[in-house]
């Protein structure tokens, strides 16, 4: 076995099987990866496994003596069009980390997973070690608006730190890019177009993309694609699996009835029976006509809108069924209704199938899913409703590829598309328009400290194109919500508990703005007074923005008034939400035990925050909230350190308080002055730890000498402003400091001071910056003024104990001016990348600095 074949092994193998021998396309990947050639196209049928170009990819780096191959990026992002589908590829993902070593050797460094949606939602250590070999699988809308500067979910201070660690140092790998075409081109372009860069290069990989698909478009090819050659048809695995039978049969008519009906016709044939269908309202119906002459227990529903901690159960529950691909069959009829979700990404393995018409590349994507191992003879049946266009589609074309189609086997499919291509592209869904990536865009979206811009585009077109599709709403449930009895609390401190207790992905359940709305009417209508008599629950939800500003807290009795008043009204208020988030109180219902809406549900939804809510996922969102009327009650029995302390009423009445508790977050780092508590630590201590996790990080990226002295400048200066009189006097500071952090303080006593403000101001004076190059000493002065996401381009002009307000503003004006100074060398990615260096640094010192509290 050669050294590749024995890593790979090695790496995917899984426990009670026997270990994979790599197919030799993989070979020729492993190969032309480790000498740092990237294809840009992959084209490769459904079930060789794509997914195994990531292991393909850590393999080209073990393979070098450092286990960091300088020619391939060191962060692989992996993306699928699928929400719904993310949650399985981190699975597989996720077991390399247990098998690394065994492939790569003892001495190899640890690899980080994440991922930016599902159960294993990002949990920040790929943006916190920007060295590491890391791997993150998402989205295209969680990965898009990231690169973009303008991540869903991310609060507008860390955005510039993941478009810098994704724009630079990254191979994106966008699996099925022909559905997701707009992206794709968007992700071309950002790898190809220099006018998106800046005049220097920082000095790490450049951003790279690879596109995966079995269904290739014509245009997509702009250079030869990665297929499969001579040795792989020959492999006797790869050639059973291209020559899967699939009989067709086409048959008129769509309803419920039908799908149903051509589904009990296959029973007697296998027990395993998928049925594919476009609308999630066809899918309900089909389940349950299936569910009264089977039972429940024999039908599984497979859809998008679902809460993300419950799409985990049904995953689970399609292993259980049988229909992952490698699973124990099942012994008893089983039925799968899936709608798009289950097209992509899911590793399904069906005996049979029925599926309604739909375009050709997605028609291809489920034949894929039935007999994909090519062990027995499986039956399809297409229903046709005799619509003449889907979504840009030409069904009329579809139908005359089907009808020439005896058998739908993988290697049918790909011959027949080779033959007819200009049918195949009529009878596919229609690329969407979508706006151009230029740098103006880009640049005004790196303006991240600018709350509104008259420049600044919104993203989607640009992940999405300009598409038709129905706008989705983003609903979450929690059981404890910053509100209090009398409704006195302020938009800024439910802002401020969001950034402490932020909301997980693994919360959140999207659906199209329409089924929001028949849902929320009736529970408006259906909800009990429970809520109005039992305070402080007053307030049953809060909406943040797409910033994660708490924008509107809204009562039980609003909402009635709304939903009682003008339709205008109430569609202005679901308006409000798009782009947004409704947070809920658990007690409001309207969910259902698999994590769908279900208005007729009155038991209180299970929430991640709650005492009912399973340990694992407790875990999961790596904070707790507690309610406590005694700070003494937990401040000695609990080693989780306390990030906030939310008071319920009077705190001269000693009222009970939401008490946040975790671990050190980003999030806390970018309000880092509002409060401080933990383990007290001098400044000159945390200043030189900074710059001994800076020499770390540096060695680690092999920077040259002349970026880690950059680097080090900016971390013996960054907090001096800390010193101020002002900053020590509002955070408590004990004697013997000064102190970069202390056991308490109030945020409120800046007044608006900001340290980082404090510390330019040092800066600007110090005399070791004087000897370096103007652009050198521009970039250290960047880096401190916006160590905590200020400066994009402005930052409070407040100096605290120095300087006339005159001064201060003058300082303040040019460090707005060096931004676009910097902006214009290093690229807006270059920069950003620059500022997640080194913030990364001051997150590790800040993290050892908590490790030692605990340790202590």
């Amino acid at each position: 076995m050669c050294d590749f074949a024995r890593r790979f092994a090695a790496l995917t193998t899984r426990e009670g099987r026997p270990a994979f021998s790599p197919f030799p396309w993989q070979e020729r990947l492993h190969a032309r990866l480790a000498a740092g050639e990237i294809p840009t196209t992959v084209d490769l049928p459904t079930g060789l496994g794509k997914t195994s170009v990531i292991a393909c990819w850590l393999l080209a780096h073990a393979s070098h003596p450092t286990f960091l191959n300088p020619a391939l990026p060191r962060r692989l992002v992996y993306v699928v069009d699928r929400r719904a589908v993310v949650d399985q590829a981190s699975e597989e993902v996720a077991r390399f980390t247990g098998t690394w070593k065994a492939a790569a050797g003892p001495a190899a460094p640890d690899i980080t997973i994440a991922t930016l949606r599902g159960q294993h939602i990002d949990s920040g250590e790929w943006a916190r070690h920007p060295a590491k070999l890391s791997v993150i699988v998402g989205t295209v809308d969680m990965i898009g608006s990231r690169l973009l500067f303008s991540g869903y979910g991310v609060s507008p201070r860390m955005r510039p730190v993941h478009a810098g660690l994704l724009g630079l140092d990254t191979l994106l790998v966008l699996d099925e890019a022909h559905l997701a075409p707009v992206f794709a081109d968007v992700v071309r372009t950002v790898a190809a177009d220099p006018g998106l860069r800046g005049e220097l290069a920082p000095p790490v990989a450049p951003f790279r993309m690879m596109a995966l698909s079995a269904t290739q478009r014509p245009h997509d090819a702009a250079t030869a694609p990665f297929r499969l050659d001579e040795a792989d048809h020959a492999h006797p695995v790869i050639a059973q699996r291209l020559a899967a039978e699939k009989t067709l049969e086409r048959r008129e008519g769509a309803s419920p009835e039908d799908l149903g009906a051509a589904a009990e016709d296959l029973v007697s044939l296998g027990h395993r029976i998928v049925i594919f269908v476009d609308s999630r309202q066809t899918a309900e119906k089909v389940a349950r006509l299936l569910a009264k002459r089977h039972g429940d227990d024999a039908v599984l529903l497979f859809t998008g809108a679902r809460r993300g901690w419950e799409r985990t159960r049904a995953e689970q529950q399609l292993r259980e069924a049988g229909f992952l691909a490698d699973s124990e069959p099942p012994a008893a009829p089983r039925f799968l209704v899936a709608t798009a979700a289950g097209e992509v990404g899911v590793d399904l393995d069906a005996d049979h199938a029925v599926m309604d018409l739909v375009s050709w590349e997605r028609m291809v994507q489920r034949l894929g899913r039935v007999n994909r191992r090519g062990n027995g003879k499986a039956r399809v049946i297409v229903c046709d409703a005799g619509q003449e266009e889907i979504r840009g589609a030409s069904l009329s074309d579809c139908r005359a590829l089907l009808d020439r189609l005896g058998d739908a086997g993988p290697a049918a499919l790909a011959a027949l598309a080779a033959e007819e291509p200009d049918l195949a592209e009529r009878a596919s869904s229609g690329r969407p328009l979508r706006p151009a990536l230029v740098r103006a865009e880009l640049d005004a979206w790196s303006l991240t400290g600018l709350r509104e811009h008259p420049g600044r585009a919104p993203v989607a077109p640009f992940l999405r194109g300009w598409v038709e599709d129905e706008v989705q709403l983003r609903l979450v449930w929690r059981h404890h919500l910053p509100v209090r009895a009398d409704n006195s609390q302020s938009l800024s401190e439910c802002t401020a508990f969001f950034e402490t207790a932020p909301v997980h992905l693994s919360e959140v359940l999207e659906a199209e703005i329409g089924q929001v709305s028949d849902w929320l009417k009736k529970r408006i209508r259906m909800r009990h007074d429970a809520l109005e008599q039992d305070p402080p629950a007053t307030a049953v939800g809060l909406v943040l923005d797409q910033d994660s500003q708490v924008v509107r807290v809204v009562t039980l009795p609003e909402l009635r008034t709304i939903l009682n008043g003008p339709k205008l009204q109430f569609d202005r208020f679901l308006g409000s939400l798009v782009g947004g988030t409704l947070v809920l109180d658990a007690r409001f219902g309207g969910l259902s035990p698999w994590g769908l809406l279900d208005a007729g549900e009155d038991v209180p939804a299970v929430t991640a925050d709650g005492g009912n809510a399973p340990t694992d996922w407790a875990a999961v969102i790596g904070f707790s909230v507690d309610r406590e009327t005694d700070p003494a009650e937990t401040e000695h029995g609990s080693r989780r350190p306390e990030r906030m302390r939310f008071p319920l009423g009077a705190e001269e009445d000693n009222a009970p308080a939401l008490v946040v508790r975790g671990p050190a977050r980003e999030a806390d780092e970018t309000r880092a002055d509002a409060r401080s508590r933990g383990r007290p630590v001098l400044l000159h201590n945390h200043l030189e730890h900074v710059r001994t996790e800076v020499a770390a990080l540096s060695q680690a990226l092999g920077l040259p000498e002349r970026a880690g002295a950059i680097l080090d400048h900016a971390a013996r200066l960054h907090d001096v402003g800390k010193a101020a009189l002002l900053w020590q006097q509002a955070m408590h500071a004990p004697a013997g400091g000064p102190w970069a952090k202390t056991r308490s303080g109030d945020g409120r006593a800046l007044a608006g001071y900001r340290h980082e403000f404090g510390s330019l101001l040092a800066a600007e004076e110090d005399p070791e910056l004087a000897p370096l190059a103007a652009e050198d000493r521009d970039l250290v002065l960047h880096l401190i003024a916006t160590h905590h996401g200020w400066a994009r381009p402005f930052i409070p002009a407040h100096g605290g104990d120095r300087g006339p307000p005159s001064l201060n503003e003058t300082v303040a004006h040019a460090a707005a001016l060096r931004f676009a100074r910097l902006q214009r060398r290093w690229g807006p990615w270059g920069l950003a990348w620059w500022e997640a260096v080194f913030r990364a640094a001051d997150w590790a010192a800040s993290v050892r600095e908590e490790e030692d509290r605990a340790d202590g």
